[in-house]
C-alpha cells in the first residue's frame, strides 16, 4: 500500500471514529477528532502564493474554464507527516493543559489532557 493510500485510509478512519463519537455524544473525542482532521486538511493545502495551473488559450486570457478548474491542487501527505501533525497537537494540548493547571483552571486542564490522550492513541494506529 502506498503512503498516500495509507494516509487516506487513516483519514477515513478518523472520520469514521468521528461519526461514532457523534452518535455516542463523546464531547472530548468529537473535539479531538475534529481538530486532528482539520489540522491534516490544513496541512494538505498549498501555500497561498502557489499559482493554480492556467491555460493561455481559454476564452478569457489566463482564466480556468470548466467546473472545478479553479480548485487548487492539494499536497499528498505521508503517514510520517500526519504523525508529526498529531504529535504537535498532543504537545499543544499538554502545554496548554499545564498552563491551565498553573492558573488553577483544573477542569480545562483535565479536558485538554483527555484530548491529548485521545490524539496520542492515534499515533500507534
Amino acid at each position: 500500500m502506498s503512503h498516500v493510500a495509507d494516509s487516506w485510509a487513516f483519514r477515513e478512519g478518523l472520520r469514521h471514529d468521528l461519526r461514532v463519537a457523534l452518535k455516542s455524544r463523546q464531547a472530548d473525542t468529537i473535539s479531538a477528532l475534529r481538530t486532528m482532521i482539520a489540522a491534516i486538511d490544513n496541512a494538505e493545502a498549498l501555500p497561498p502564493d502557489a499559482e493554480p495551473p492556467r491555460t493561455a488559450d481559454s476564452v478569457v486570457a489566463l482564466s480556468s474554464p470548466g467546473v472545478g478548474s479553479t480548485e487548487a491542487p492539494r499536497r499528498d501527505l505521508a503517514m510520517t507527516d500526519i504523525h508529526v501533525i498529531i504529535r504537535e497537537l498532543v504537545s499543544e494540548y499538554e502545554t496548554q493543559g499545564e498552563h491551565y493547571r498553573s492558573i488553577h483552571q483544573h477542569e480545562a486542564s483535565d479536558e485538554l489532557r483527555r484530548k491529548a490522550t485521545i490524539a496520542r492513541a492515534y499515533l500507534g494506529a
